[in-house]
């Protein structure tokens, strides 16, 4: 990897006021860019790092440590989600036997059957809530992957 850098002595007309110079793109090696680099500011060259491999690298090392832990966090959510999932079936399944019991209960026990199958509504609906926001981040998290994945590939 090398440095891509502009330089220029920048030079004028005296009797016009012209810009005289031209700037010119040069590859400098990272050792050699080190040793250069105050050399050329001492000739009075004006520099533009177009290319800093070192910064490069780093931007690269950055998302794809932020692209495993997306990957590390979608992975728990999903995990976390399956756990919520069973319970929901289970509270659902609840739910349809509170329901079942209700319709098939006698006038005096309809009103605690009723009771019985508010509760497990309830608890249905209480269940459901983490579940779909759980949705909502995993959704999220494979966007932020999404956006890293693309980063990485416009880096390289």
């Amino acid at each position: 990897m090398c440095y891509h850098v502009r330089i220029e002595k920048v030079m004028y007309s005296p009797n016009t006021g012209e810009k005289l110079s031209r700037p010119t793109i040069q590859k400098f090696g990272i050792k050699a860019w080190g040793e250069e680099r105050d050399t050329l500011v001492r000739l009075g060259y004006k520099i533009d790092v177009l290319f800093d491999p070192v910064e490069y690298q780093k931007a690269v090392k950055h998302y794809q440590d932020l692209l495993a832990k997306k990957v590390g966090d979608l992975e728990s959510k999903n995990e976390d989600l399956k756990k919520a999932e069973k319970d929901l079936e289970k509270l659902e399944a609840a739910l349809t036997a509170a329901i079942k019991e209700e319709a098939e209960a006698d006038e005096s026990s309809k009103d605690a059957k009723a009771k019985a199958r508010e509760k497990a509504q309830k608890a249905y609906d209480k269940a459901k809530e983490p579940v779909e926001k759980m949705k909502k981040e995993i959704e999220d998290l494979q966007a932020e992957i999404k956006d890293a994945k693309a980063k990485l590939q416009e880096l390289k």
